[in-house]
């Protein structure tokens, strides 16, 4: 294998070995489901075994000269394609790698060291939105470059709804490409939202859907790599919902988090507005929608007190009975659509102070059920 800390699911790996083994390997794969399950390092593996110059009976033997190239992303038959920041300067048929400037390609390349480490790290830049057509052209100048024997190139291209994004100008260049089959070449597109492929790539694909990963494997993996005590690496691999990365982003501040939780829970019991703001750090988008995640499941907490469910942070009974006693109202899972779209607009560059800030008053207007109380999102944001 070329990724030892990879959870490796053995039902895909061994289909997709099939194909190969069979001589049945389509012209392109799909591989879709959430975030953070390792579809990427999967579609890499298998890159791997089937170059891989002393195949095992069904992985790459992880130390041939093709397995090394591939370990560190530098192999000659592997093109990875991701979202890139648009150059004013390019045009669409430079090699859009050319078109970065010198501390964007330090950048990349930065991360494809990270990548080559971490089954789970996301390759991602900045004002990158999009993949460019310029990238599929690139794909069309070299796809009928020699290939040796028994190898494959494989194009696999990352976050594959973003060939649809803003517009389809990349998507039907790439379709042009499916549709006029190359031998020895494989596309497998990887994406977290098939939904947004549109239907004449998805009839063209193979599709192959990863489940989310198991709990007990998330918790396993905490306690081993990231050295974290039962109790939390029992809550977060249950909040992660399958998505070991963000399990491990999760466990990298996870008691700071929580206290910062509670904390926000305490304000609005108190309607202390001083309180609240002062546990946002305003320069961090990122920390920011991670506290609004943590508080959308506290609220499902919450609203799921009075039934059977389990709860996700059952340690916090006692200020879960402070909150209901102090807002009786059933108006919890409400709660959730107002944090969900504070998240939606902080997507959308709003103002991160007036976001929370508003988001705040929305709450205490809620449980007040007193409306006049509450800021709407949109008087503060367009």
């Amino acid at each position: 294998m070329i990724y030892s800390n990879l959870i490796l699911n053995n039902e895909i790996r061994d289909k997709l070995n099939s194909f190969y083994l069979n001589n049945r390997l389509p012209n392109a794969f799909i591989f879709h489901g959430i975030e953070g399950i390792g579809k990427e390092a999967h579609a890499i593996e298998f890159f791997a075994f089937i170059n891989c110059e002393k195949k095992l009976a069904n992985e790459a033997c992880g130390i041939c000269p093709s397995c090394k190239k591939t370990a560190i992303l530098q192999h000659e038959f592997l093109n990875i394609i991701t979202p890139l920041p648009k150059s004013k300067s390019a045009n669409k048929n430079n090699n859009p790698i050319d078109c970065l400037t010198e501390k964007e390609r330090n950048g990349l390349l930065e991360q494809f060291s990270k990548k080559s480490n971490n089954p789970y790290y996301k390759i991602k830049m900045d004002k990158a939105n999009t993949i460019l057509i310029s990238s599929i052209k690139h794909i069309k100048k070299n796809i009928n470059l020699s290939i040796s024997n028994n190898n494959i190139m494989v194009h696999l291209i990352f976050e594959a709804e973003k060939l649809c994004f803003p517009n389809q100008e990349a998507a039907n260049s790439l379709l042009k490409i499916l549709e006029e089959p190359k031998k020895d070449n494989l596309f497998i597109l990887i994406t977290s939202d098939i939904n947004k492929i549109i239907d004449t790539i998805l009839s063209r694909c193979t599709q192959i859907y990863f489940p989310e990963i198991k709990q007990p494997q998330i918790k396993s993996k905490l306690q081993e790599e990231k050295n974290i005590k039962n109790e939390n690496a029992e809550i977060i691999s249950k909040i992660s919902f399958g998505n070991i990365r963000e399990a491990y982003s999760m466990a990298d501040s996870f008691d700071k988090d929580i206290k910062i939780i509670q904390k926000l829970i305490m304000a609005i019991i108190e309607n202390d507005i001083k309180s609240w703001n002062s546990m946002f750090n305003y320069n961090d988008k990122e920390k920011i929608q991670k506290t609004l995640k943590l508080l959308i499941i506290i609220f499902r907490d919450i609203s799921f007190y009075f039934q059977d469910s389990k709860l996700c942070f059952s340690n916090f009974e006692d200020l879960y009975k402070k909150f209901i006693n102090c807002y009786p109202v059933d108006n919890y899972r409400n709660s959730i659509k107002i944090i969900n779209n504070a998240n939606d607009y902080i997507l959308r560059n709003g103002n991160l102070r007036l976001i929370t800030l508003s988001l705040f008053f929305e709450l205490i207007g809620l449980f007040k059920e007193n409306q006049d109380t509450a800021f709407s999102l949109s008087e503060w944001i367009n």
